[in-house]
C-alpha cells in the first residue's frame, strides 16, 4: 500500500496556496479630500489669532477642538440615516457647525453636526432630525493638533 503523505502535503500546499492569493483585500482606496499633516499644521497655525482673540475676549483659554469617537459618528450616521427614510429624507451629509454655550455653561466653544438633505441646487440643513452634539474638549481645552 502506497503512502498517502505525498497527496495530503499537495492538497495542503495547493489549499495554502489558494488562500494566499484569494485573500479578501481589506485596505481601502485614500479618500480624495485628505490633506497632509502640514495642511493640518498650517490650519492649526493660522487659527491661533483668532483663537487668542476669542480667549483674549472670554478671559481664559477658549475650548479649539471637539472629538467624537468613531463609534458615535457611526451611531449617528446611522440615526440620520434611518430617520431620513422615515421621514421621506434624502439625508446626503452632515454640516459641522461652530457654536458657543452660554456663561452658565462656561462659555466655551463647541461643535455640533447637523444632517443636510439634498436640494435641486445644492445641500440645505434639516431641523426635521436631531443635530448633534458633547464631543469631548481636548484636554486641556486648548490642545492643538
Amino acid at each position: 500500500m502506497k503512502s498517502k503523505l505525498p497527496l495530503l502535503v499537495l492538497i495542503i500546499a495547493s489549499l495554502l496556496f489558494i488562500y494566499a492569493f484569494n485573500k479578501p483585500n481589506n485596505t481601502l482606496a485614500a479618500p480624495a479630500k485628505l490633506i497632509t499633516v502640514k495642511q493640518a499644521d498650517d490650519l492649526t497655525k493660522n487659527f491661533n489669532a483668532r483663537y487668542n482673540a476669542m480667549s483674549f475676549t472670554l478671559g481664559k483659554n477658549d475650548n479649539r477642538s471637539s472629538w467624537y469617537s468613531i463609534a458615535e459618528l457611526e451611531e449617528y450616521i446611522a440615526y440620520i440615516k434611518s430617520e431620513g427614510a422615515s421621514k421621506n429624507l434624502n439625508v446626503d451629509g452632515i454640516r459641522f457647525y461652530f457654536g458657543a454655550y452660554g456663561e452658565n455653561d462656561g462659555s466655551y466653544s463647541t461643535m455640533f453636526l447637523v444632517p443636510t438633505v439634498a436640494s435641486e441646487t445644492d445641500s440645505k440643513d434639516t431641523k426635521k432630525i436631531q443635530p448633534l452634539n458633547y464631543g469631548a474638549l481636548g484636554q486641556p481645552p486648548s490642545k492643538t493638533y
